[in-house]
């Protein structure tokens, strides 16, 4: 899904109907049928779509996404938000040249310390070109990550866009966005300081550091949105349509 501040939202999909069980009735069904062989056409992933590899692949519908990401990028250039990131503030999509951080290198080690949540990029960019060859060149189906943060992760250190002695043409212009400007809450903080009360003050999305927060969806498939909390003023306020919307299915009353 690609977003863009306010304006409509597309999601791309290989099956309309099933789409439209899951989105509600009183909204237009925004799901497009995506071309994925013309998408990926006249990049190093054109031939990577009819391989072996991804036709064996365990995670192969999210690779298929993984891949569709860097070419439209690529291809067009823009922002690139995973879905479960909330903007906060417009200069998230004024961030050219961009990548992700989700931890410091001296955290996590320089496996997995960048991802491909966000990626901000002005068209036909080398650093992009260079990431398509290498998801198709080093492509693992079997292994969750390692097409998406490791890759990445692994890419930028390999050519050492952060040594300023060892300039290469791929890297120019590349920056690494601060965590607390994407991810100022850590994976593991998420769901205890979003079902906080507000009062309570263990987030605050107002402050203006913040261009967006990762909520992780991953952590919520189980829990419900606590009314009233944090994460219930962030829904109102940054996506009223999907609060509208969803009612009962993502909210629960807690009992004061």
């Amino acid at each position: 899904m690609l977003k863009q501040g306010n304006d409509s939202v597309i999601v791309l999909t290989d099956d309309v109907e099933q789409f439209a069980t899951t989105w509600p009735n009183t909204l237009p069904n925004p799901g497009r049928v995506v071309d994925v062989a013309s998408c990926l056409a006249n990049t190093p992933l054109q031939h990577w779509l009819e391989s072996q590899e991804l036709a064996s692949a365990m995670y192969r519908q999210q690779n298929i996404a993984n891949a569709l990401r860097l070419a439209a990028i690529y291809k067009n250039g823009g922002a690139y938000l995973d879905l479960d990131i909330i903007p906060l503030s417009k200069q998230i999509f004024s961030a050219e040249s961009a990548i992700s951080m989700q931890c410091t290198i001296e955290e996590c080690g320089g496996e997995f310390w960048l991802n491909n949540a966000y990626l901000n990029f002005p068209p036909k960019h080398p650093f992009m070109a260079q990431l398509m060859n290498a998801f198709a060149l080093e492509f693992n189906g079997n292994i969750w990550g390692h097409n998406g943060p490791r890759l990445v992760s692994s890419l930028y250190n390999r050519l050492m866009c952060a040594d300023p002695t060892a300039p290469r043409s791929e890297c120019d212009g590349v920056g690494l966005l601060p965590i607390e400007k994407l991810a100022p809450l850590s994976w593991a903080d998420t769901l205890y300081r979003l079902s906080s009360l507000p009062a309570e003050g263990l987030f605050d999305f107002h402050n203006e550091r913040f261009w967006a927060v990762h909520i992780y969806h991953n952590m919520w498939k189980s829990v419900c949105i606590p009314q009233p909390s944090v994460f219930n003023d962030l829904m109102l306020e940054h996506c009223p349509q999907v609060s509208v919307h969803s009612g009962n299915r993502i909210y629960c009353q807690v009992l004061m």
